[in-house]
């Protein structure tokens, strides 16, 4: 089967590195990524805030524990003993249970996924949410039967039970809604027994009834407004992050850019020099020499061309020159301008084109669809053919170069597109040239509103496709990734 790929406007490597991610069972970070895929962002997001909530979990055991105690300490003169211990005794049970959970999650879900750590996390969900139902009750053991002072300290506990994880369980919202809500439905219900049945009977303490719920309330919308806040957060951390290495990358392709522009000019430079001595010294070999002096000028010019080309191109204030364009007519000028290349590598170059005209930047795509043509005459051995093809697919035009050259290998298909790539094939020769070809194409392509695709068997031929946009109105061609 032939390997694909597709540039519109340019190629994106961020899905194949979310998977190799996903199968290495870890997130990728910020700065791993070449691109937000869809939804990763949000991934990333929701395993932070899941990996924070398992943080404070373990930091505040200790805390929990104590309060528990208190409230014990506290309760302890109901004139219920057994009450009060078999509620001591249930709060130490879930205490230990949630000490397992947490150890669990420090020793083999550290740095885990995030869609490992969710599922652990919903499976150990019933351990943390069982905490609010068991302070809820608590109500009863003090509401009304311990002195005023005690009842006092238990209400203050109560309100570190509740206000005092709200950071934490408003990082997983489904257990700051199950949590909070079972804690409140349960104290509601403990309210209303020691007002209407219990020993708050016949007073005039229905306003416990009312503070309840609008506790209830705004622990909701507390909790909600700290979970919006610590997204907001995690996203801006995965967003500087995400351009720091963007930054870092842009740096990194200039260096290469520069570096591989000076090595290619270094040579075809050097060879004018030599040329130019030798000629100074043997005049009579004007004739031989004339020839390579203009290849070694072509290029250059060559070269510098495409530099320029790549330059306004990146800048994003791309002037185009729209207006109607025959198909025929670039097809026809392409073959007059590449046949004789052809024809000096026995290569035979055929033409099939239809009638039809976009309204484009006849010169650019022109230079779009040359780039590819002289790409597949570099890469096509002695003997081979090439055929230039335009015709019309679902309403568009889509204009074809196939080749029988030596193909792209899989692995090496995307990067194509990339500055001075060339594929590396180890049977077959170097081509001449820069490594700018594929490159400019994918920049003309975004600025033509066009869809490359390519695809290729390696030492068979390449097929690569252009869908062509039509620039009806004229325009600034868009930045490259705009």
């Amino acid at each position: 089967m032939a390997s694909e790929a597709s540039l519109h406007p340019s190629p994106a490597f961020a899905r194949a590195q979310v998977s190799a991610h996903a199968r290495s069972g870890h997130d990728p970070a910020p700065g791993d990524i070449e691109d937000d895929a869809p939804g990763l962002r949000a991934r990333w997001i929701q395993g932070q805030l899941t990996r924070s909530f398992m943080r404070q979990s373990r930091a505040r055991q200790p805390l929990g524990l104590l309060l528990i105690l208190t409230m014990a300490a506290l309760c302890w003169g109901s004139g219920s003993h057994l009450a009060v211990s078999a509620w001591l005794a249930v709060g130490l049970l879930i205490g230990a249970m949630r000490r397992r959970v947490v150890s669990l999650h420090a020793r083999n879900h550290q740095g885990a996924s995030s869609e490992s750590l969710n599922l652990f996390l919903a499976r150990a969900a019933p351990v943390f949410i069982l905490e609010a139902p068991f302070w809820g009750v608590s109500v009863l053991l003090f509401f009304a039967r311990i002195p005023e002072a005690n009842q006092f300290g238990c209400w203050l506990v109560l309100t570190l039970v509740v206000y005092g994880p709200i950071t934490r369980l408003a990082l997983v919202p489904f257990l700051l809604y199950w949590s909070m809500n079972g804690f409140f439905v349960v104290m509601l219900a403990c309210v209303l027994y020691g007002v209407f049945l219990g020993p708050m009977q016949g007073s005039l303490n229905y306003w416990f009834v009312g503070l309840t719920l609008l506790h209830w309330v705004v622990i909701l919308g507390l909790g909600r407004a700290i979970h919006a806040n610590q997204e907001e957060h995690f996203g801006l951390q995965y967003d500087l992050a995400l351009r720091e290495r963007q930054a870092t990358e842009a740096v990194s392709t200039k260096n290469r850019f520069l570096a591989a522009a000076t090595h290619d000019l270094r040579q075809p430079v050097s060879a004018l020099a030599l040329y130019a001595d030798f000629l100074k010294e043997n005049p009579e070999t004007h004739a031989e020499l004339a020839p390579k002096i203009a290849k070694a000028t072509a290029a250059v010019s060559h070269l510098f061309d495409s530099l320029f080309d790549l330059s306004v191109l990146d800048s994003g204030k791309v002037q185009l020159s729209v207006e109607p364009v025959q198909i025929a007519d670039v097809v026809r000028d392409l073959q007059l301008q590449y046949e004789p290349l052809a024809e000096a590598k026995n290569i035979r170059l055929r033409v099939r084109t239809g009638q039809a005209t976009i309204q484009s930047d006849p010169l650019r795509l022109r230079r779009m669809v040359g780039n590819v043509l002289s790409n597949a005459i570099k890469y096509s051995p002695p003997g081979k053919k090439i055929l230039l093809a335009a015709r019309l697919q679902q309403g568009d035009v889509v204009v074809e170069v196939f080749d029988q050259g030596i193909g792209i290998p899989a692995d090496q298909i995307e990067k194509v597109f990339e500055e001075f790539y060339r594929v590396n094939d180890a049977a077959t020769p170097a081509a001449d040239g820069v490594g700018l070809g594929l490159s400019l194409v994918a920049r003309l392509a975004k600025a033509l509103k066009s869809e490359v695709r390519l695809d290729s068997v390696a030492g068979r031929g390449t097929r690569c496709s252009i869908r062509l946009g039509d620039l009806r109105g004229g325009g600034t061609a868009n930045p490259p990734g705009g």
